[in-house]
């Protein structure tokens, strides 16, 4: 996983690149970059944050203003919490700032009567918008946290439920509508082509909780692309096993059994090698058509499962179908990883690591070990 940064995105794009890895744009950093397009778009917004940002600074910044308005706390029975400073660089500062500024209004209020000190007041239409302009990042703020609690699964199904919930939600001030609408295209530009990313695409498909459901596309065209990545993931997975069972067997002595009778010594025609090879490709291409039908049928017979809780585990719900399938149980364990595929890139990145010290013989062994583990 990494940020959208434009480095990034040339490390991605390299197909020369010395560690071929798997990676993903980190959905709480996209989440981030559009949260903060959203909040620059109105310069009223900016205007209305500066003046909160000062009444904090009043407090933070004067010991006889922090002691007064805790005394007036105690006095109208408020909780008893401390003003929170915005950082410009992090919006979800804004939103914590706002949520307490909301929750002292009325000492705030209080102090600025009592002291002369107007300038610390705020229009009712100022607090109307602060309110609104919580609610638009609070269910902001409740996605990062998803996005960084959940396998990589939940990231589309995420983006598609906040996307709905700024859809539905109903706003009043003009401005907060207008952060709320940038906010709602820009969740849209920037997730949903995901679901052309394979690892974002197979992990979601792949969980029971979600399967092709939660998508804005057309079902049939993302379920026909995620059956040729996972009939390919079933099939490298399948060769890697070869491989290793074909390098197992070569560390074991074969001792050739003598045959009881010489070979012939007719050479075999053209046309004797030609069949033979063209009955092997017709043999190997049959055996290929019906595993890519097992595969279909298999895929068909989880869809039509019923969907499971969205809290449930879903290695678990895994297991229970272990015993229905047997082609598609290998790739959810590597693919409901976060970051995506990690066991197999573990095995790659090892694979190129030790080709990197190879032709690198005259690295110190330290420095090594610093480089690359």
């Amino acid at each position: 996983m990494s940020d959208s940064a434009a480095n990034m995105k040339r490390r991605d794009e390299n197909e020369n690149r010395i560690l071929p890895i798997p990676n993903g744009p980190c959905a709480a950093h996209l989440l981030n970059l559009a949260v903060q397009e959203a909040l620059k778009k109105d310069e009223s917004i900016s205007s209305l944050l500066a003046k909160t940002r000062h009444i904090v600074g009043r407090f933070k910044h004067s010991n006889t203003a922090f002691s007064e308005l805790k005394k007036i706390q105690k006095l109208l029975d408020a909780p008893s919490h401390s003003l929170l400073q915005m950082v410009c660089v992090r919006w979800n500062s804004a939103l914590t700032m706002c949520e307490r500024l909301i929750e002292q209004r009325a000492t705030i209020t209080q102090y600025a009567v009592d002291n002369n000190e107007f300038e610390l007041l705020l229009k009712n239409d100022e607090w109307e918008q602060i309110e609104e302009l919580v609610g638009v990042l609070k269910c902001a703020e409740e996605a990062t946290k998803r996005f960084t609690a959940e396998p990589i699964s939940f990231v589309l199904p995420q983006a598609r439920a906040l996307h709905d919930e700024l859809y539905e939600m109903k706003i009043i001030n003009r401005t907060v509508e207008t952060i709320r609408t940038t906010l709602y295209y820009a969740v849209e530009r920037r997730f949903f082509g995901l679901a052309n990313l394979k690892e974002y695409a197979l992990a979601t498909f792949l969980d029971v909780r979600f399967k092709d459901k939660v998508l804005i596309e057309n079902s049939e065209t993302f379920r026909a692309r995620v059956n040729v990545w996972i009939k390919n993931e079933v099939k490298e997975w399948q060769v890697e096993s070869e491989i290793d069972e074909l390098q197992n067997e070569f560390v074991r002595p074969v001792i050739s059994p003598q045959p009881e009778n010489p070979p012939a010594k007719r050479r075999m025609s053209f046309f004797d090698r030609l069949k033979n090879i063209t009955g092997a490709s017709t043999n190997a291409q049959g055996f290929q058509t019906s595993q890519d039908d097992d595969i279909e049928k298999e895929i068909k017979e989880f869809l039509a499962l019923e969907i499971a809780n969205p809290e449930a585990n879903p290695l678990d719900e895994w297991k229970k179908l272990l015993p229905d399938l047997q082609s598609l149980p290998n790739l959810p364990k590597n693919i409901f990883q976060h970051p995506p595929l990690v066991s197999r890139v573990n095995k790659h990145l090892k694979s190129h690591v030790m080709s990197l010290i190879t032709v690198a013989p005259n690295y110190h062994p330290k420095l090594r070990n610093n480089l690359f583990f």
